[in-house]
């Protein structure tokens, strides 16, 4: 495995063409092509969404709750009193 320092030398010393000529072995060496859409991660773009399982869904919250499945989340919250440890575990 080449080190750091010999992978920038190499990086800054390779012509336009050079460069270009890589890229194309590289391009005629990829066996596999672009990932399928089930292969990407999870929150991706471009990962399909699975569909809603409308047998299931009986109140809004349930539609909902089968909407976000597949999506990433974030929850933000501010705490304005500060807490012992023995009042939180109490």
């Amino acid at each position: 495995m080449l080190s750091m320092l010999s992978m920038l030398t190499f990086w800054f010393t390779v012509s336009d063409h050079e460069f270009g000529m890589l890229y194309e072995q590289w391009e005629d060496n990829d066996e596999d092509g672009p990932l399928d859409p089930e292969d990407l991660p999870i929150g991706h773009p471009d990962r399909p969404v699975p569909p809603i399982d409308m047998s299931i869904v009986k109140t809004p919250e349930d539609y909902l709750k089968q909407e976000k499945r597949s999506k990433t989340g974030m929850m933000f919250v501010n705490v304005s009193k500060s807490f012992s440890l023995l009042s939180v575990f109490s």
